[in-house]
């Protein structure tokens, strides 16, 4: 199956895999895109949510402020009481 098949085959399913993740979503979560070929992008809301907001923090480490990052994820998060995020302090490891 070539790329322009697969592509077809999924907006006929209205869902797609997420770039970042690869689950395959709905199209529903994923933010509208007239740019891509599905019409929507590549990243889920999920996924770009994340993304947009370890922008913020790495900006905001470069302005001195104080970020710290996961021991689990690696992900960065702004807090001084605690070395887990909030996603990873809720899980049982």
């Amino acid at each position: 199956m070539n790329q322009t098949d697969e592509v077809s085959t999924w907006i006929e399913r209205q869902s797609k895999p997420c770039s970042n993740c690869k689950e395959v979503k709905s199209f529903s979560e994923f933010h509208k895109n007239k740019v891509c070929r599905t019409g929507r992008h590549s990243y889920c809301r999920k996924c770009r949510g994340i993304q947009g907001s370890q922008s913020q923090l790495n900006k905001a480490a470069e302005n001195g402020e104080d970020v710290r990052e996961c021991e689990e994820c690696e992900l960065l998060f702004r807090s001084k009481n605690y070395n887990k995020c909030r996603n990873c302090r809720g899980k049982n490891v």
